[in-house]
C-alpha cells in the first residue's frame, strides 16, 4: 500500500495541490482495493515525483515490455554507428512465434526502421525477436543496467518456432517492475536515454501505439499517450506517459492473476484518473 502523500514533499513549482494529490491516491486505492489478482502501479510526475505507488518493486513477467528494451538498444547502437535504421534484417525461422500467419514473413527482408514500427505500434513479436537477435541480449541487459533498471532482465531467446526449431530458452522469462518502467519513461522525458534527440524519437514512436484499449481508452480522442502494452495469460500491462493538459504524467501498471477484460478496464480507469487529475477541471469525465 502506498504511503500518504507528504505535503512537505510536494515540489514547490508543482501544478497540482496537496488535496488533488491526496484525492488521486484515494481514487486509485478505491479502484484497486479488494480486486482479485495482483496490481503493481506507479504514477509519477515528469520530474520523478511519486504521486502513487503500489507494490512498485515487485517483479513481473515483462511480456511485450521486452520490446521497450530492444527499442532502446537499437537507438543506442545507431548512436554508436553499429547500425543504421536503413539496414535490412532477414526474417528467419527462429524469429517466428506460435501464430501460423506469421510464416508468410519467413525469408523476407525488412529495414530496421520498419521492424521498429511493427514492434512498437503493432507489438509484432516477429519484429521483436528479429531485432533482439540483431542487437544481442547481452548488449540489451548491459544497457538496461546502465540506466539503473535493476529489476529488468531480458532472456536470451524466444519460445519455439512454428517451423520446428527447438526453443532456446534460459532459466527465467523476461522480467521487469513498475518502478523500472516508470524510471525508463522519466529518463525518456528527461532526454537521458541515448541522447535528447533519440529520447524524443522513441517517445514519438511510442505515441503512435495502435493498441489503445488501456491507458488511452477513456481519454479525449486527441489526448497523446506514449506507451507500450503487454499481455500474457492472466497478465495485462501498460506503461507510458500521459500528456495531460498541465503536463506529462508517467504511469506504469503491471498485473498478474487477473481476468483480462477486468484488468483492461482498471488500467483504462487509472489512465482517466491521471489525465483528469492534470486537467483544469477536477474529476474524471467518464
Amino acid at each position: 500500500m502506498a504511503a500518504p502523500v507528504d505535503a512537505s514533499l510536494v515540489p514547490g513549482e508543482a501544478w497540482f495541490t496537496q488535496e488533488a494529490a491526496d484525492a488521486l491516491r484515494a481514487d486509485i486505492d478505491a479502484l484497486l482495493d479488494g480486486r482479485g489478482g495482483s496490481y503493481s502501479v506507479v504514477v509519477a510526475g515528469a520530474d520523478g515525483y511519486i504521486l502513487y505507488e503500489r507494490d512498485n518493486e515487485a517483479r513481473y513477467e515483462a511480456a511485450s515490455f521486452y520490446k521497450l528494451a530492444v527499442l532502446v538498444e537499437v537507438f543506442r547502437q545507431r548512436q554508436s554507428g553499429a547500425l543504421s535504421l536503413d539496414d535490412v534484417v532477414l526474417i528467419e525461422p527462429v524469429h517466428l512465434t506460435e501464430s501460423p500467419g506469421e510464416i508468410r514473413q519467413l525469408g523476407h527482408e525488412f529495414s530496421i526502421d520498419i521492424l521498429l514500427r511493427q514492434m512498437i505500434t503493432w507489438s509484432s513479436n516477429v519484429a521483436g525477436w528479429a531485432l533482439l537477435d540483431l542487437v544481442g541480449t547481452g548488449h540489451v541487459n548491459r544497457t538496461l543496467a546502465g540506466l539503473g533498471l535493476s529489476s529488468t532482465f531480458i532472456e536470451q531467446r524466444p519460445f519455439a518456432s512454428v517451423v520446428g526449431h527447438e526453443p532456446e530458452i534460459g532459466d527465467q522469462p523476461h522480467l521487469t517492475s513498475a518502478a523500472d518502467l516508470a524510471r525508463l519513461f522519466q529518463l525518456l522525458l528527461d532526454g537521458r536515454v541515448v541522447s535528447p534527440e533519440a529520447s524524443a524519437e522513441m517517445l514519438d514512436l511510442l505515441s503512435q501505439q495502435s493498441i489503445s484499449n488501456r491507458l488511452p481508452a477513456y481519454l479525449p480522442w486527441d489526448a497523446v499517450v506514449a506507451h507500450k502494452t503487454g499481455n500474457l495469460s492472466g497478465m495485462v500491462h501498460d506503461a507510458g506517459v500521459i500528456f495531460t493538459p498541465n503536463g506529462p504524467v508517467i504511469v506504469a501498471v503491471l498485473t498478474s492473476g487477473v481476468y483480462e477484460w477486468e484488468a483492461i478496464d482498471v488500467i483504462a480507469r487509472i489512465g482517466a484518473l491521471v489525465y483528469h487529475f492534470g486537467a483544469p477541471v477536477a474529476g474524471p469525465g467518464n
